[in-house]
């Protein structure tokens, strides 16, 4: 059962790596962030490496982000 799981994830990472680039993304060139819960799935299965590649792993990620602009989007309408 685990062996399936790795198997999977490792096709979900290298769909993901296949439209990134089919969307113009260099990895050699293009700096991308993975982040959140997904960037640990990409760090572990993902076959792209390099310098222009980070991994942002902690799962609130996203909501803290989102958390910021929505503090930065009431600060604007309290002007």
């Amino acid at each position: 059962m685990v062996q399936i799981v790795r198997e999977e994830l490792a096709v979900f990472a290298k769909g993901i790596e296949a439209v990134l680039k089919e969307h113009g993304f260099d990895p050699e060139m293009t700096p991308v962030v993975y982040v959140g819960g997904g960037a640990g799935v990409m760090k572990r299965f993902g076959s792209v490496t390099g310098r222009h590649i980070m991994h942002i792993e902690d799962v609130k990620a996203n909501a803290l982000g989102y958390e910021y602009l929505a503090h930065q989007q009431l600060k604007r309408k309290q002007l």
